[in-house]
């Protein structure tokens, strides 16, 4: 009767060596289970990031089509103060459609086109005596107008080396 608790003794050994071994096969399973959390933990971090810096990417986006829409905006509200204007034969300016308080003045047409408020200048040089040249010095557009065009006067010629389809070859 001995050997029955010599070999209940063995059967104990061989399960608790059955059980440590269930527990090093579970051991196995946590640590591949928390390797595979951690990868999937790592990949979301990665999106999250890429989708921080495409967000910025949008905002910036924003930013700048909100100031075009305002930069837009405000030139549609100056543009409403002109009107073309003809200031000799086949000559048109863009001038002031009435008197805000500033200066009589005249903007190129080619610039103004282009959304741009340039103004025709008066330059030193003349022709003929009475007519002076007025040059755009955005566009190097050039008027010729009589001594005074704001007081009644006329353009008489106009030249440019300004071509609005150049953009379209």
């Amino acid at each position: 009767m001995t050997d029955i608790p010599l070999a209940l003794g063995g059967l104990k050994t061989a399960i608790d060596i059955a059980k440590s071994l269930i527990g090093v096969r579970d051991q196995t399973i946590i640590q591949t289970r928390v390797i595979e959390l951690n990868r999937i933990i790592l990949q979301a971090q990665e999106d999250a990031t890429i989708a921080r810096a495409e967000r910025d990417e949008l905002k910036q986006t924003i930013r700048a089509l909100q100031a075009e829409i305002e930069a837009t905006n405000s030139w549609d509200a100056e543009a409403t103060h002109y009107a073309l204007k003809q200031v000799g034969k086949g000559v048109v300016l863009y001038g002031l459609k009435t008197n805000r308080g500033e200066p009589d003045h005249y903007l190129c047409p080619n610039c103004f086109s282009d959304r741009k408020k340039s103004f025709v200048q008066k330059t030193q040089a003349s022709r003929h005596g009475e007519l002076f040249i007025h040059k755009c010095f955005t566009c190097s557009s050039e008027f010729e107008f009589e001594a005074r065009p704001w007081a009644g006067g006329g353009a008489t010629s106009y030249s440019s080396s300004y071509d609005p389809y150049a953009e379209l070859e």
